[in-house]
This record gives structure tokens, sequence and C-alpha cells, in this order.
């Protein structure tokens, strides 16, 4: 299993090509659910997703043993605001939105770079009312108060790395290294994120702020994505598992039951 190698520098697993091949044998469309299978990532929450098995006629393959699909979340939409971003569920803390903030966190003008400016101001937004109102009171157990704190800080930097990422990447990449220091930050601190959630939901019944979001679904990244499996064997290329990991699914399509 390669996977581990992806907390290493990206510049270092860059170098090499990574795929995965999946091959839908008739014993794995008759253990599917609805005709469906699933996969998910251990590392980042909210980058599971569905495939869907087609028969060679184009049809949804039905299995007799588990005829019913089961129950995912709802996939993340992101608004027009945040796909112009390149962030996710900042949308309602930017200027004019129902969440946001009535000071600016920048010096100067917004509008003089008006994509960036106010997109990072509710960035920044989101993180001020994140920290100010998901801790728990009197922070009784600082590990808890802790972690309460750093997921919208560790959120904060992700989404303004995202944000440069969109907005300014030819800048990015003539500043030597900083593209590999933005992807690590999106891919490490949403790793940590993930952990923290998962304490504070075994220790206090609350995952803290924003735990229907996840802000590891880059411009690339895919939540609940269906995939349809055509006759014969297809190749398909996804980015469900890392961000800038490239991976391949063979599929063969099994006869209806």
């Amino acid at each position: 299993c390669y996977e581990p190698e992806f907390f290493n520098p990206r510049e270092a697993w860059m170098a090499h090509k990574y795929t995965a091949e999946l091959t839908i044998t008739q014993a794995v469309a008759d253990r599917s659910h609805g005709g469906v299978i699933y996969y998910f990532c251990h590392i980042h929450s909210k980058m599971s997703g569905k495939i869907v098995i087609n028969t060679v006629d184009g049809t949804r393959f039905e299995p007799t043993l588990n005829p019913t699909e089961l129950e995912l979340y709802s996939p993340v939409v992101r608004s027009a605001i945040d796909a112009t971003c390149g962030t996710t569920g900042v949308a309602q803390y930017t200027y004019g939105q129902s969440m946001a903030c009535s000071g600016s966190f920048l010096c100067g003008d917004l509008d003089t770079n008006p994509r960036f400016g106010q997109c990072l101001q509710g960035v920044d937004c989101a993180m001020n009312k994140g920290m100010f109102g998901e801790s728990t009171p009197d922070h009784a157990s600082p590990v808890v108060t802790f972690m309460e704190q750093m997921i919208p800080h560790h959120l904060n930097a992700v989404n303004m790395a995202k944000l440069l990422l969109k907005t300014d990447l030819d800048s990015v990449a003539a500043t030597d290294g900083l593209e590999d220091i933005l992807w690590d930050i999106v891919n490490v601190q949403n790793y940590q994120v993930h952990q923290f959630r998962n304490y504070l939901e075994a220790n206090t019944g609350n995952a803290g702020i924003a735990s229907s979001d996840d802000s590891g679904l880059s411009a690339g990244g895919l939540a609940g994505i269906v995939i349809g499996v055509a006759a014969g064997v297809m190749l398909i290329g996804g980015a469900a598992f890392f961000l800038k990991t490239h991976k391949e699914k063979k599929m063969v399509s099994p006869t209806k039951a």
C-alpha cells in the first residue's frame, strides 16, 4: 500500500506515478448494495464516494442479496462564491451575506483586488466567529479547548492556501517552493482537523465547527461522485483519495441478475 507515502512532502511523491485498478467481477457485483459499491478515505473526512455498476446494456445492475443502496451523507455543494474563491464553507461570511463580520480584517480597501480581498475577508471572518462561538465555556479541559480553537484556525489556513492557488497561481508558481507549501497546508492541516473532530466527537459528542463541511475537497476533489460503468473494460481517472493524486479503476460490467 502506497498511501502512507502521501504524508511525505509533495515534491517527494510528485516524482512518482501512482495508480490503482479495480476489477468489478460478478461476485463483487452480487455483493453490492443496490448495484453500488463504496469507497472512502480514512485520512480526510467527507471524501467518500460510490461507484454505480451498470450492465452491458447500460441499465443499473440489480443484486438480489442487497437490493437497496446504503445511505451516505449529502455531498458538499459549494456556492458560487466559494467556487469563485476556491474555498469551502466561507460564502456566508463574505460581505453582504448572512454571517458577514462588520469589521475588516485587512488593511486598506478590499476592492483594490476585489476577488482576493473579499474572499480573504470571508475566510478570516469565518475563523473569527468559529473561535468565538465553538469553544466550550470556561475551557475546563485545555485539550478540548485547544482542538475546538484549532479547527477554525486550521480551516482558515486551508482556505487561505486554496484561495491563493485559485486566484494567483502564476505568482505562486514563480515563487520557489510555495506551491508545495500550499498543498502541504491543505493536506496536512485537513488531516489534523479530521483527528481533532474524531477526538471531540468521542469525548464531548461535538465534532466542532463546520463538522458538516469539508475543506479537503479542492477544485479537483470529489464527494459522493457516481460513476456509471460501460460495457467491457473502462479505465476511469479520479482524485477521490488524496489531493493531486491520480488513481485509475478498471471496470468490467457484470451480467444482469
